[in-house]
């Protein structure tokens, strides 16, 4: 199970911590059922991504495949399009044998095409620490669409400490259904059982080609740079070309290579005991990615629920999608108990209303959409 927010607590302020760092975690880093993690003080410019092995610590695998670094502060620092870097993170861990730590982007960051994974020593795997883990934790950034400048102490990433994977099955899902309707059509009324897409343990959500606006198209060389200490800064032009619905037939050609941002038909509602993450759907539907950012707190989309934002890059051929497919599941973790707060406007959510949202970082951000 999924820890929430009053056991983060307790294992960051009790007398034998399970995550620590040099400057003091603050209580606004813990969410509903995670917590975000900070840039430390140095960047590593790496010859190529990858992760240690099993006898190789994450610094000695930055040591033989950095080829250069410089400090990281409160003055914005460049991040190159395409370029590999590892910074390493002001927390630690020292978790109980029991434990372990489950990494994904902050939903703003992964909407803005820069791809983090979260390192930690001898596990050559990304987003995942075994259990009763104790070492340090690094950040792996690739900008992939945009330039972007961070500072130290920014938080690109968020963490959750779990006991087990607790997935809810079909059966708990169209329990939950049944109780929330956590899924629920584009005007926000409950899908009946039938209707909602619950198989393989997920849930299961379609692409909105019917809005006025059915997505967004990274320029291909923007001239500006993303600063990602500035939410609700940048201009949307100057990084997205709008997609229009298309005229006469409901479906569009991505191309192969590109960034888009598209968004679901349906709108989802976390109950509070629950955590939520995006999935891909089936490999036989086609060489694409949907999300690089998947993850959801208890409480996302309040009462009448939320659309997802998919960030989608087609890989080898250009694509057709049409109105109305299955694009992506999500699956449902059950925490170890109701969380105390959830995800909202008290916290400082940036995604909050029924309809999709560009990242935080652009002026006009919940309408851009419209």
């Amino acid at each position: 199970m999924v820890l929430p927010y009053q056991a983060l607590k307790k294992i960051l302020f009790g007398a034998q911590p399970m995550i620590v760092a040099e400057t003091p975690v603050e209580p606004s880093q813990i969410q509903p059922a995670s917590c975000d993690l900070r840039l430390g003080d140095t960047v590593y410019c790496m010859k190529a991504a990858g992760f240690p092995g099993k006898k190789e610590t994450v610094r000695q695998f930055v040591e033989n495949n950095c080829h250069r670094s410089f400090v990281l502060g409160n003055t914005p620092c460049v991040l190159e399009k395409g370029h590999c870097y590892i910074i390493p993170l002001k927390e630690r861990l020292r978790l109980g044998t029991r434990f372990f730590a489950t990494f994904s982007p902050k939903s703003s960051i992964g909407r803005c095409d820069i791809f983090v994974r979260v390192l930690s020593d001898k596990n050559p795997s990304y987003d995942k620490t075994p259990k009763g883990y104790h070492g340090p934790l690094y950040l792996e950034i690739v900008p992939l669409s945009f330039r972007a400048r961070v500072v130290s102490r920014l938080s690109l990433v968020q963490m959750r400490i779990q006991e087990d994977d607790a997935t809810a099955d079909n059966a708990t899902l169209e329990a939950l259904q049944a109780e929330y309707g956590i899924v629920r059509d584009s005007r926000g009324r409950a899908l009946g059982l039938r209707e909602a897409r619950i198989q393989n343990n997920a849930v299961y959500f379609s692409i909105d080609l019917s809005r006025k606006i059915v997505g967004f198209e990274a320029v291909p060389k923007p001239r500006k740079e993303l600063f990602l200490n500035k939410p609700k800064s940048h201009i949307v032009s100057d990084f997205w070309r709008r997609i229009r619905r298309p005229s006469s037939r409901k479906e569009i050609v991505l191309a192969a290579g590109k960034f888009y941002l598209l968004s679901t038909k349906e709108r989802v509602i976390i109950p509070p005991g629950y955590c939520a993450e995006v999935i891909h759907y089936e490999v036989t539907t086609g060489e694409f990615r949907t999300h690089y950012a998947g993850f959801f707190d208890p409480g996302f989309g309040g009462k009448q629920g939320t659309t997802l934002v998919l960030e989608v890059r087609v890989r080898d051929a250009a694509f057709r999608f049409f109105d109305g497919q299955v694009i992506c599941g999500m699956v449902f973790r059950k925490t170890k108990e109701p969380s105390e707060i959830l995800y909202g406007q008290e916290l400082g959510s940036h995604y909050t209303g029924s309809g999709p949202s560009l990242s935080k970082y652009f002026k006009e951000n919940g309408t851009a959409w419209r």
